[in-house]
């Protein structure tokens, strides 16, 4: 699970205030946040090894947006800049891009 900045700083508060992995959750659900004791756990061992509550470069989905698919947006855009989502879409799929 990805957190938030503020829930991850919350959670190592708890962590250095000696609360274990129920306790955190417990205290996080009180507060609004879902977690489970296996994501507060990971996220305290990565924060550990790191030592900070960054995610770590290339972590994530990779962009499915190629610099010729980019291209072809700034270039419509440049034309006509109330290019709405579907003609953007039309414009891809003409060009043999599939977009969802």
């Amino acid at each position: 699970m990805v957190y938030s900045d503020y829930v991850k700083q919350r959670i190592l508060f708890y962590h250095q205030s000696k609360k274990n992995g129920a306790e955190i959750v417990r205290n996080l659900a009180e507060e609004g946040y879902n977690a489970s004791k296996v994501d507060v756990y990971k996220f305290i061992r990565r924060y550990k090894e790191s030592g900070t509550i960054a995610r770590e470069p290339g972590s994530g989905q990779t962009s499915k947006v190629n610099a010729e698919i980019r291209k072809l947006i700034e270039d419509q855009m440049q034309k006509n800049d109330e290019t709405t989502i579907q003609e953007l879409k039309q414009l891809l799929k003409k060009e043999g891009f599939d977009v969802a």
